[in-house]
């Protein structure tokens, strides 16, 4: 019995080594097999992103030959810059700054051919048009100026543009924005520019430059703490606004500079961008802008509300409703950002119509619009909805004749009176 008991334990302990051991085994092969799967997929997950990369940034570009004729031949250096950014960048539109005034140029490159200098434009040393999904672009050479050639910009203004760059490499050129007293390439009397460094590596020291010249200035040479690259490799909506001497410039409706006595008398007369090529020809690599629209304005609308009376017929409603149209959110955020810096001003938000309509319907929807543009305000800003009043004026008070189409858009109109 006792030997029959001490072989049943010997087979009992070996299954149970057995068991153990084959334990062992399969949690050294599941964990093989795991670390097997996670492998492969860490490798895949590396093919399909340098596929992602592949598609995103494309081989390397050739350069183009030299062209013979002889417009070209003094540009032999620059004949190797691409005619086309790789698709898949949008061209940005739109800024905070909605026009009041006349819209003087906009320039599109419509009349232009794509490899052709645009004709609106006077330069050094040249450039060509270029696509983008599309749009038209101008891609500036190296080392090149580009001035708008028209007449001298009026005191009050708007100038946007999209800014377009792609395959930079690390430390490459600066970009000049300049508002200039006179339509030269060389040293003009006096002026204003923005250094724009053309560098896609982080944490290189990248601020923006800000330098003006001429006589009777206060001299300015500074280097705001804003980091350019981030800007980079894609399409960044540049908004200059001159009020004489005043300069505000933004970046995506960011407000960078805002510099009340920058520009000399007639400083900002002409509109010039040049660029200074630290580095040998890039091929692949461009710098373009696009979308070029300059208003004249007649007023400022924040010095307009900060002096208690602003009234736009900018702000558009469907026909017989109180549904703000879409394009009316411009000037409506440029109105908010004032009201959400000053939160100690009250205003009244009044809203007239034209006299189209019973008149007391008129009043009533005057209203129901001032209340409409109170609540996109203190929807989308930091705006206390105590400081904004609404009251309808309905047909009331024409600023204009209602026997003419003109008259009545005039009529249509939101203002904002200070408390």
């Amino acid at each position: 019995m006792m030997k029959t008991y001490i072989k049943i334990l010997m087979i009992t302990s070996c299954i149970c080594f057995s068991t153990q051991v084959d334990a062992q085994i399969f949690e050294k092969v599941k964990k093989a097999a795991k670390e097997t799967v996670e492998d492969e997929a860490e490798e895949e997950t590396k093919k399909k992103t340098k596929g992602v990369l592949n598609g995103i940034f494309g081989k390397k570009k050739k350069k183009k030959e030299d062209k013979t004729t002889k417009k070209e031949s003094s540009n032999k250096q620059k004949s190797n810059k691409s005619s086309e950014i790789r698709k898949g960048q949008n061209i940005v539109s739109g800024s905070q700054f909605f026009p009041n005034g006349q819209v003087l140029f906009y320039e599109q490159f419509k009349r232009d051919q794509k490899g052709d200098f645009p004709v609106n434009w006077l330069t050094d040393v040249g450039g060509e048009i270029v696509m983008v999904d599309g749009y038209k672009a101008l891609y500036i050479y190296d080392d090149a100026q580009a001035i708008l050639d028209i007449d001298p910009l009026p005191e009050n203004c708007v100038i946007e543009f999209d800014l377009i760059t792609q395959n930079l490499h690390g430390i490459s050129d600066d970009l000049y924005v300049q508002l200039v007293s006179n339509k030269t390439f060389s040293s003009p009397s006096s002026g204003g520019s923005i250094q724009l460094l053309m560098s896609n590596s982080k944490g290189h020291n990248d601020n923006i430059g800000v330098e003006n010249w001429g006589e009777n200035v206060i001299k300015i040479d500074n280097d705001p703490a804003l980091s350019f690259w981030q800007y980079l490799e894609r399409s960044t909506h540049v908004t200059i606004v001159k009020n004489k001497n005043r300069f505000r410039f933004y970046l995506d409706n960011l407000k960078v500079l805002d510099l009340p006595s920058f520009l000399g008398d007639n400083a900002g007369n002409y509109l010039r961008f040049k660029r200074d090529n630290l580095h040998s020809d890039k091929p692949d690599e461009i710098i373009a802008i696009a979308n070029i629209k300059i208003t004249e304005e007649a007023k400022d609308i924040r010095s307009q509300l900060l002096k208690g009376n602003l009234s736009t017929n900018k702000i558009l409603f469907d026909t017989g409703s109180a549904d703000i149209q879409l394009q009316s959110e411009s000037v409506l955020n440029t109105i908010g950002q004032v009201l959400e810096d000053h939160p100690d001003i009250q205003y009244l938000v009044i809203g007239h119509t034209d006299s189209i309509g019973d008149a007391e319907k008129n009043k009533s929807l005057s209203k129901e619009r001032a209340t409409a543009v109170i609540d996109y305000l203190t929807t989308n800003f930091k705006i206390s909805n105590s400081n904004l009043v609404p009251v309808g004026k309905g047909e009331t008070e024409p600023v204009a004749s209602n026997k003419t189409e003109d008259g009545k858009q005039k009529n249509r109109r939101v203002q904002f009176k200070k408390l």
